[in-house]
């Protein structure tokens, strides 16, 4: 796929009548080049694996849907082979099954010119370095620190309400949501919950695996829950007996050091076991985009957890709302009803989008980690560059 050569010349254009010189890009001409070509198809999936931070990532939402996700990736894709390419957001808890949608856009339909925005020499720095602590519960618990770096091109031009009831949600997004557990005797014991990403790796809340106990904002390794377990669904978002060890905690230092509730509250886990995305669902990662202007206003969001005041506990229940205005940077709000035991659970939207002819490929995208609310309010941190590079570059930290 990366021998592909085809490009396709990008929208310039100088509007005559207002006299504007603005230079306008075709949408998947992410890396403004002037052409759209196999680098534009890098330069998301680069970012996306957390290889790369972008000065601008809104120029990644190839397909103008406010979040830059795997369905950016396979427009430009699609864009390179001159294929079409249609996508549309779906509600997961509107009918017994996912189907196509009144909304969708087709790319003769979506070609709209964007202007370039304007590059901010004060926003310019070439790499983030984070430190992280990791955790390990076995053989014999231990707690280091590492750093990940998420590396920023200066120029990104060259850039190589009302209580909500729960729902059932329906197709297979609940079978990537699992519940972490510490069991005693034969009592188990709701610590909160977390979602899929890939075989081995849960993401959820620093919250629901930490506490500072002493309350000196220095980590320790008896301050991690050594004996923290994830319980897994069936196809039908039931609890089932089935729990794994979790073998690994990793949670970025800014929590520890800030602890609790801020923007850096979330923590990623590893598990020996193999998590197969053919039996359960692997979330998408997305950046949000636009969050301080109503950008999910208009948009369906859901939250699948183990909420404790849910009138079944033994299943996954869902939350439905969409974003309100997000005043915080890097967190965002919304209007779900929330209550405990929702901690760690997904802020996603459901996509969907195809190809030519090909069927159309469903994706639950997380584009934020719940991590408190109330009735009809609720605020996590959103996944941005340097969240990807935590969820996604920790292999390299990782032994299964």
């Amino acid at each position: 796929m990366l021998g592909v050569s085809i490009s396709i010349p990008a929208a310039f254009t100088a509007n005559a009548e207002d006299n504007s010189s603005e230079l306008r890009y075709h949408p998947c001409d992410v890396n403004h080049d002037g052409i759209v070509s196999i680098i534009d198809a890098i330069c998301v999936n680069f970012y996306l694996n957390g290889d790369e931070g972008a000065l601008h990532p809104e120029y990644l939402d190839a397909n103008g849907n406010n979040i830059v996700d795997v369905a950016d990736f396979q427009k430009v894709m699609a864009a390179i082979v001159e294929d079409s390419y249609s996508w549309s957001f779906v509600d997961i808890t509107a009918s017994a099954s996912i189907s196509e949608a009144s909304d969708v856009f087709a790319e003769t339909q979506s070609i709209e010119d964007r202007t370039e925005l304007s590059f901010d020499p004060d926003d310019s720095s070439t790499s983030t370095t984070r430190e992280y602590y990791r955790f390990r519960s076995t053989p014999t618990p231990t707690l280091s620190t590492y750093t990940l770096t998420t590396t920023r091109d200066s120029n990104s031009k060259d850039y190589s309400l009302n209580r909500y009831d729960y729902y059932t949600s329906v197709g297979p997004s609940e079978t990537g949501i699992v519940r972490l557990v510490r069991t005693s005797g034969n009592i188990t014991h709701n610590c909160g919950t977390g979602f899929i990403i890939d075989d081995h790796r849960i993401v959820t809340s620093g919250h629901c695996i930490y506490e500072d106990e002493n309350g000196d904002k220095l980590a320790t390794a008896d301050e991690f829950l050594s004996d923290l377990q994830i319980q897994m669904c069936d196809s039908n978002g039931v609890l089932t007996n089935t729990k794994y060890d979790v073998k690994e905690i990793h949670v970025p230092k800014l929590f520890v050091t800030s602890y609790c509730f801020d923007k850096y509250d979330y923590a990623l886990l590893t598990v020996s076991t193999t998590l197969p995305s053919s039996t359960y669902t692997h979330y998408s990662l997305g950046t949000p985009v636009n969050i301080t202007s109503y950008g999910f206003k208009g948009t369906d969001l859901f939250i699948s957890g183990f909420p404790g005041d849910a009138t079944s506990l033994n299943r996954v229940n869902t939350s439905k709302g969409h974003g309100t205005n997000s005043s915080t940077s890097k967190i965002l709000s919304y209007n779900h009803h929330t209550s405990g035991g929702f901690s760690g659970s997904p802020v996603y939207v459901a996509t969907k989008y195809k190809i030519g002819s090909d069927p159309w490929v469903n994706i639950y995208t997380a584009i934020a980690v719940n991590q408190r609310g109330n009735t009809n309010s609720g605020s996590g941190p959103l996944i941005d560059d340097n969240a990807l590079t935590f969820f996604k570059q920790d292999s390299t930290n990782v032994g299964y």
